[in-house]
């Protein structure tokens, strides 16, 4: 049961996948909104493949997305974070983020200011899509 409690905090489902650019634009609505510092790395693959005789298509892969977020307001609040690819192997995107955690610990043991950035994020990703700020993939 402990990392079931965990990952009911620490985990954020996407109410539908994200891109990489719009990914990129929900952390900014939360740097922007909480107010937020947040630095991360952004990776996208694709494949070049010759399809027909001369012809060339770009087939979409895997995005991913890591990094962390600090409060500006309470310097004690700050994680890191992954956001997470599909499962489908013909659905490249994002379908939520997840914080760090470490293995083993039950939620009481994450200091109170990281659960409350949590809860933040979770409540800021919910407005960002509730407000339609994102694009339709």
């Amino acid at each position: 049961m402990t990392i079931d409690e965990v990952l009911g905090e620490a985990k954020i489902e996407f109410p539908r996948v994200l891109s990489l650019a719009d990914a990129e634009n929900l952390l900014g609505y939360v740097a922007k909104n909480m107010p937020a510092e947040i630095r991360h790395n952004s990776s996208y693959n694709i494949t070049l493949a010759l399809v027909e005789s001369e012809k060339v298509a770009k087939l979409a892969g895997s995005v991913q997305i890591s990094g962390s977020i600090a409060d500006v307001k309470n310097g004690r609040a700050y994680d890191g974070f992954n956001f997470n690819k599909c499962s489908g192997a013909n659905t490249p995107g994002l379908s939520g983020m997840t914080f760090d955690m470490v293995p083993g610990w039950k939620i009481s043991e994450y200091r109170p200011e990281v659960r409350k950035l949590w809860g933040d994020v979770r409540r800021l990703v919910r407005e960002c899509f509730d407000r339609g700020y994102l694009t339709e993939v």
